[in-house]
């Protein structure tokens, strides 16, 4: 490592016109000599991010999993559950887009699945302190 480092200091320290006489006496091509490297280049960022979002994937699994371990306090009929949704969403109307995405805003196409992840991932996350029976509207 020492001698890579004291061969990149002495380098990063040279004239660009002895860099280019030492580049034509050794006949390296400069063109593909920097092609070389961003390809390294890219191919650690590509390394990179792929790890990142397959950490990103494991945690969302176990995240997924420790939510299908866990008991819910929920309705058990699917009306009762659609209804707690509905009273929740009129409730807290800023809930709606953290809840229920672009292809979900027509809340009659809900599965009963839809609203009961709804529900779930809600109490998970601390944000739904409501009994699973709701009181109105």
């Amino acid at each position: 490592m020492g001698v890579m480092f004291g061969l990149s200091e002495s380098v990063a320290e040279a004239q660009a016109s002895e860099i280019l006489e030492e580049v034509a006496r050794s006949g390296v091509n400069l063109l593909d000599e920097a092609e070389e490297v961003q390809g390294i280049l890219r191919s650690a960022g590509r390394q990179y991010l792929r790890r990142k979002l397959r950490e990103s994937r494991e945690a969302y699994e176990r995240a997924v999993e420790n939510m299908k371990g866990q008991e819910y306090d929920l309705p058990e009929t699917a009306a009762e559950r659609r209804k707690l949704l509905n009273a929740i969403l009129q409730e807290r109307p800023d809930f709606e887009p953290i809840v229920i995405t672009a292809q979900h805003r027509d809340f009659t196409e809900l599965t009963d699945d839809d609203v009961s992840s709804f529900l779930k991932q809600l109490k998970s996350l601390g944000l739904l302190n409501t009994p699973a029976s709701p009181t109105g509207k």
